[in-house]
């Protein structure tokens, strides 16, 4: 059985084109990463350390705003975080 992880952000405000980086807990096997329901793969603005995890997001944006969890898995049996809202302002 997996406890639940917990999704952690060193402050819940991001500057407009600042960086996110919520580190996720140790000691997990498989994790994802998500915003508002919809797993974030990485991609040009987002990114994810060697075993997920860290996700990290250069230049956020106002769309970048909304409720990030992580998910931790193991073949039998996966939990999720509490969401974790974020707040994009502008300079």
């Amino acid at each position: 059985m997996l406890s639940q992880p917990k999704a952690m952000s060193p402050d819940p405000t991001v500057v407009e084109n600042g960086t996110l980086e919520p580190p996720a807990p140790s000691g997990t096997k498989m994790l994802l990463w998500d915003r508002d329901g919809s797993v974030l793969a990485p991609g040009s603005c987002a990114g994810l350390s060697l075993g997920n995890r860290t996700l990290t997001v250069q230049g956020v944006g106002q769309d970048d705003a909304g409720d990030y969890t992580c998910e931790v898995r193991i073949p039998v049996n996966r939990n999720c975080s509490r969401p974790v809202p974020v707040t994009v302002t502008c300079d």
